[in-house]
Order: structure tokens, then C-alpha cells, then sequence
């Protein structure tokens, strides 16, 4: 009888140890042990050069922003998806800024799959909406392509500022998208520099030459330089008052929704990614 009961008992905390760290959590690391070390930069990959600089910087906007800030590279998704890989290493290693599985964004670089893929949870899935994260692909991917890694985080942090700065609904800052294009549209935007100095070069020397043409141009040899008198006569004014409603929706500009759907865990995440 004694027996039975501690096969039983074995097998009940195999049963509860696999709910618990279910087969397949990601990065092999045990439950809770990313979260526990106090670090948010993973280079399992080795792709990062200077990946203490980017641990510092997402130190410094994790207590700014309030939510975990996390980037994971890895060349073996151990038989996962992306974004099974990305979401089961946020909650198995107890991300979160406010409570384990909680506030937070992950960034994984899975060169397994050659694909970049953006996890959200908590608060950061309503401010990291599909079109946002559509943005942040957009400017991600090509970096990874080019073999620009660490450029590629430096970008995902600053679009991470930018994006829980502004409400779902608010635009992003015009500051903000210019300085994306410029950086992401460089050659073009020299030679739209260079044309534009052109322009306003040639505009200068025409008006120069203008300046120098005499007077006697405009004047006629036979009548001379004569000036008319003209007299404007106020006679009335007339305004009128008319209301106009107040809008008081908000516009968008970065606004859409926001995908979720459940890890193996169960928790609510949102998120996407490209290839690469």
C-alpha cells in the first residue's frame, strides 16, 4: 500500500512539474530564471556586438516606460514557431514589470526560421497595435536582412519609446517619422537634399541678377516716370456669427487594433512577425 502511494505521489509532481514548465519552453532555461537574473538581453545566437549597451539602454526605459523590454536571438527554436518560441520564453521566464507574465514587449531574431518576431502582453498589446507593429517590421526586417543586428535592436527600442508614448490612438510624432524615414530611406533622401539646394541655389542667383537690372528699364523715354493717385472709400462692414461644432472624437494616426491570441500557457498576447 505504502508503495502505491509513493508512485502515486511521483507521478502527481511529474504531472504537476510538466503544467507547470510544460515540454518545449523555450531557451532551456528554468522557470523564472531570465526574470530572477535581472538582465533583458539574450544573445543566444551571438549576433550582437555591443550587447551591454543595449541591457543599459533597456534598463533606462524599462523604469521610464514601466514595462519589461526584452530582446531574445536564438539559432535553434528547438522545434517551435517563432511565435511559440518568443511567447513561451516571455512567460516561462516570468516576464513582466508589474507581475510575472504581466507588462512587456519581446523582440526575437530567430535565425533557426530567418524570421523577426514582435510578442506583446499586458498593457503593451494595446499600445503595440498591428499597424504599429506592421511599422516596426517594416523598418526591423531590412536590418536583419543586411546583417545589421545590432541596429536592428537600437531601432525596435526607439520605436518601443515612441509607441508607449503615444495612446493607440494618437499619431505618432511627426519629429518621430521623419526621423524613421531618413534613416531608413538615406540614399534617397540625399539626392532629394541635393536637388532641393539646387533649386533654391538657382533661385538665389536669379534674384541676385534681378537686382542689378537699373531702373531706367521701367521707365518710358517719351511720357518719363509718372505716378498715378488712387484713393480706396471704406463704405461698411458686415460679419456674421455662425457656431461650429466642436469634434470631440479623437483622430487617429496610429491607431487599429490590436491581434491577441493565447500562448501555450495561456496567457494573452499579442504581436507579429516577418521573415527576413
Amino acid at each position: 500500500m505504502k508503495k502505491r502511494c509513493k508512485i502515486s505521489l511521483c507521478l502527481l509532481a511529474l504531472l504537476l512539474l510538466t503544467m507547470v514548465y510544460p515540454v518545449g519552453a523555450a531557451a532551456g532555461l528554468a522557470p523564472g530564471e531570465a526574470a530572477q537574473e535581472g538582465r533583458y538581453v539574450y544573445d543566444q545566437a551571438d549576433l550582437l556586438e555591443n550587447d551591454q549597451d543595449l541591457e543599459e539602454e533597456i534598463q533606462a526605459l524599462r523604469s521610464q516606460l514601466q514595462i519589461d523590454i526584452v530582446l531574445v536571438t536564438t539559432d535553434d527554436a528547438e522545434g517551435l514557431t517563432p511565435r511559440q518560441y518568443a511567447d513561451d520564453f516571455y512567460d516561462y521566464n516570468n516576464f513582466g514589470y508589474d507581475e510575472p507574465r504581466g507588462d512587456g514587449v519581446l523582440m526575437l531574431i530567430d535565425m533557426d526560421h530567418r524570421e523577426v518576431y514582435i510578442s506583446t502582453c499586458g498593457k503593451a498589446i494595446w499600445y503595440f497595435t498591428d499597424e504599429r507593429i506592421d511599422l516596426a517590421l517594416d523598418a526591423i526586417a531590412p536590418k536583419l536582412t543586411d546583417g545589421e543586428y545590432d541596429e536592428a535592436c537600437e531601432t525596435f527600442l526607439s520605436l518601443t519609446e515612441e509607441f508607449m508614448t503615444h495612446a493607440a490612438d494618437e499619431p505618432l510624432s511627426y519629429g518621430f517619422r521623419l526621423k524613421l524615414m531618413l534613416r531608413e530611406h538615406w540614399f534617397m533622401t540625399l539626392v532629394i537634399a541635393a536637388v532641393l539646394t539646387a533649386i533654391t541655389l538657382g533661385a538665389l542667383a536669379r534674384n541676385k541678377a534681378m537686382d542689378k537690372v537699373s531702373a531706367s528699364v521701367y521707365l518710358s523715354p517719351k511720357d518719363g516716370f509718372q505716378i498715378d493717385q488712387k484713393v480706396d472709400q471704406y463704405l461698411n462692414e458686415f460679419t456674421t456669427h455662425r457656431r461650429i461644432p466642436r469634434n470631440e472624437g479623437r483622430s487617429g494616426g496610429g491607431g487599429g487594433g490590436s491581434s491577441t491570441h493565447s500562448s501555450s500557457s495561456g496567457t494573452s498576447h499579442g504581436g507579429g512577425g516577418r521573415s527576413f
